[in-house]
């Protein structure tokens, strides 16, 4: 295949991922005076670009589970989204987390405002819709990428590859898969359909996909019981009505200086979370006592007392789901969670702290910790708590810790073993949530294959948490293919949310921007390789002896020694997430670029 003139940007997954892409390059582009002979190219499976999956239902029911603000923070464009929503004759409510649909719809415009824009600066954007992309080969050129539509073939040849398909399908109970009134992912179409309204209902898991499961169910009047299972039995937190921006003062940057020398060594899991926790007894300051009233099992004297994720795990379970929901609703209305503050702060800067930890400590915060740190991350609106309140009162939902097994019974029934009983139901929903197994995706199997990259241990595929370049089955890193959102999950821990995908966004633009900065200086030879100026990672071939994703720490303390020379104090989070608040690792890719 010959080398085509220009660039070629291609763009796997036409998402809200996709969207900010286009945005921050354009923005990226502009700012650099960069617009000659470039191309985008954006291949989806659906029939429209920009909401992909999370925000396509129209179903008021589905929430969003960030507010407004910090939904659109991260844009360059002149779109804001609460502008938008304002200026919406069918929007007339006032709460901070409306239905997920206006986020979806607000996609979509910004992606025709953010085409026009390109149309300016000379810059062409090529869709592909009812396209999926079924191969990527590495070549002398860059890389071929073979797609397929309408049942042909088409083959373009990119230069970058930003890699942002978005959800994968559950990976747990895969044995069910085929079993009749099993339903293995609740998102896709019709799934809803034909349930009988009085029968009962199993949904494995008791987290946000859980609630959207029983949220979906309520809204078509289905009468029949409703039960969550899950190992842990915790609803998550629920979200207060304003939630203020919060300087962090124990998980700075010094203090991640102090105690991994530089960089020199790992961060340990124990200290961190005595940091987080005196983070979050500091936070409470006056408060403190009105908490103590909501919990009566003084849950946050304990912390104080001994603080360690052990305790809040102790403590939180002890509570009934009734009790549990009321408590969470009541100090939701009176704004009374600082605490929650504290995770905002924190949760754009999760997967640089997540880089600095060994691998033990990975493996210790996954199997020990993680189920409780998502439970209060990961929360819900209070418009919504009420209706899952009320399911819980009338006692047509219940929710069951404990959960051992699950299998289908002769009887064509589900049988589920939680807390040694058993449980009969006559449809069960995974509602365990978003997969992370790449290979379950013929692309990436086909890909990892070939060894262009290489499944993380820790689930997706293995990047760089700083760049967010693929990682080959060498352990070296992809200069030009990049992955985003739940195909990192192994490398960066936190990928679900917009916030995280804007932040990541950010990091590969302004490498693809430096890389055309010195392509533009430094023209192809007649070979196709450029003779100077690429951008060159600090951590390139020095690769360590597994590609499961081990070489990041090895690459975090590097990134880590030579960020803290130059980093400002306090830096500030893009879109003022964190205003005022001292983090670590928040510059773009410039920080640890090497220039010609």
């Amino acid at each position: 295949m010959k080398k085509v003139s220009g660039t070629n940007i291609v763009i796997v997954g036409g998402g809200p991922a996709a969207v900010s892409a286009i945005d921050q390059l354009l923005h990226s582009f502009e700012a650099n005076n960069i617009a000659s002979n470039i191309t985008i190219h954006i291949f989806e499976k659906g029939n429209v670009i920009g909401p992909g999956l999370p925000y396509s239902s129209k179903d008021s029911c589905y929430l969003l589970n960030l507010p407004i603000d910090v939904m659109g923070s991260g844009f360059h464009g002149e779109l804001d989204f609460r502008n938008w929503l304002e200026e919406r004759s069918d929007y007339n409510t006032k709460s901070e987390y409306p239905p997920r649909y206006y986020f979806g719809d607000y996609l979509k415009d910004l992606f025709f405002s953010t085409c026009e824009k390109a149309g300016h600066m000379g810059i062409e954007i090529k869709t592909y819709i009812h396209s999926e992309v079924i191969d990527i080969q590495k070549d002398e050129f860059g890389y071929r990428v073979v797609s397929m539509h309408e049942g042909g073939e088409n083959l373009i040849q990119g230069d970058y590859i930003i890699l942002c398909t978005g959800h994968m399908p559950p990976s747990s109970y895969q044995n069910l898969i085929g079993k009749e009134n099993y339903i293995h992912d609740p998102w896709l179409p019709k799934v809803y359909e034909g349930l009988k309204s009085d029968s009962n209902i199993a949904l494995i898991g008791s987290r946000l996909t859980a609630i959207d499961v029983v949220l979906k169910l309520h809204s078509i009047g289905h009468q029949g019981e409703i039960t969550m299972f899950s190992r842990s039995g915790l609803l998550p937190a629920v979200l207060a009505k304003t939630i203020e921006p919060y300087p962090l003062k124990y998980l700075t940057l010094e203090t991640f200086t102090r105690l991994t020398k530089f960089g020199l060594c790992p961060l340990k899991l124990d200290d961190l979370i005595k940091l987080f926790c005196n983070e979050i007894a500091d936070a409470e300051g006056q408060n403190i006592k009105a908490l103590y009233d909501l919990y009566p099992f003084d849950t946050l004297q304990a912390i104080k007392r001994n603080p360690s994720a052990d305790t809040i795990t102790t403590y939180t379970r002890k509570v009934s789901p009734i009790d549990w929901i009321q408590r969470e609703i009541e100090s939701s209305e009176i704004n009374n969670k600082k605490w929650q503050s504290v995770l905002f702060a924190i949760y754009p800067i999760v997967s640089d702290i997540w880089a600095m930890l060994s691998d033990s400590d990975k493996e210790t915060f996954l199997k020990e910790y993680n189920s409780i740190f998502m439970t209060y991350l990961a929360a819900f609106p209070l418009e919504n708590a009420y209706k899952i309140r009320d399911l819980l009162i009338s006692k047509q939902l219940r929710v069951i810790g404990g959960l051992s097994d699950v299998r289908k019974s002769d009887d064509n029934h589900f049988m589920v073993v939680a807390d040694s009983k058993q449980y009969k139901a006559k449809y069960l929903f995974n509602a365990t949530g978003t997969g992370y197994n790449p290979y379950s995706i013929p692309l990436y199997k086909m890909m990892g294959e070939r060894g262009l990259i290489s499944r993380h241990v820790g689930g997706g595929i293995s990047v760089c948490p700083h760049s967010l370049k693929t990682i080959d089955k060498y352990g070296v890193e992809n200069d030009t293919l990049f992955a985003v959102g739940e195909l990192t999950k192994g490398s960066c821990l936190s990928t679900t949310d917009m916030t995280r995908v804007t932040i990541q966004m950010d990091r590969i633009t302004e490498q693809i921007s430096t890389g055309l900065r010195n392509r533009q200086r430094y023209p192809r030879s007649s070979t196709g390789t450029l003779n100077l100026g690429s951008s060159v990672s600090f951590f390139r071939n020095r690769p360590t002896s597994s590609p499961s994703g081990k070489r990041c720490i090895h690459q975090s303390s590097r990134f880590f020694s030579s960020t803290l020379r130059r980093a400002p104090l306090p830096l500030k989070i893009a879109g003022g997430i964190l205003a005022g608040s001292s983090v670590l690792f928040l510059g773009t890719s410039n920080s640890f670029q090497l220039r010609k």
